[in-house]
């Protein structure tokens, strides 16, 4: 497995290994010594599929980094790969996510993926030229949210698969889902 994370202005990367995904505690922590400009980056051999992994990212953290540039470094939080193919909320607690406290035993943590094995059925490309592709961003739940949508499963994956045949009728041949991440699903709109 290739950790590869993004950070101009990070000093400290760790990788956090753990040996299941609800272990409160990694098994093991990996300090990211090789960069290439601003990736950080390090390889894991033999690391099983299903293996659970999160972050830990140090750097400038002062109040005048946080209000001038907007860093917001903390290296007691654990943060899951923004490019993870799936992550572990088993232990997610917001509460702790957002205090001054260290997380890692109430963290979500980030899952190895192996798409390789993935049956796409009869799926194929739709082998459409760049020239003629139409791009429609859109956020899955504020899509379909709306009762006004028309759809049976408001705000989620089906409802967008619903719309489908409008978006082909308006020439979209693309869809880019904007944002799509983990979240924490117990949040209510107004806390969070």
């Amino acid at each position: 497995m290739n950790f590869s994370l993004y950070s101009e202005h990070a000093t400290k990367v760790e990788v956090l290994l753990f040996t299941q995904p609800d272990d409160p505690l990694p098994a093991q922590v990996i300090e990211v010594t090789s960069r290439t400009l601003f990736y950080w980056h390090v390889f894991v051999e033999g690391l099983p599929v299903n293996s659970a992994y999160a972050y830990r990212v140090d750097g400038p953290s002062s109040d005048d980094d946080i209000w001038r540039y907007g860093h917001r470094f903390n290296s007691r939080k654990v943060l899951i790969d923004p490019y993870a193919r799936g992550n572990f909320d088993g232990l997610w607690d917001a509460v702790r996510a957002r205090d001054a406290s260290d997380n890692v035993v109430t963290s979500m943590r980030s899952m190895v993926i192996d798409v390789s094995d993935y049956n796409w059925e009869a799926d194929t490309p739709p082998n459409i030229s760049r020239a003629d592709t139409i791009v429609y961003e859109l956020n899955v739940r504020g899509y379909t949210r709306s009762p006004s949508s028309g759809v049976a499963h408001p705000g989620t994956y089906a409802g967008v698969i619903e719309k489908l045949p409008y978006l082909k009728q308006l020439g979209i041949t693309a869809v880019e889902l904007m944002p799509v991440f983990d979240f924490d699903s117990n949040l209510t709109r107004s806390s969070a």
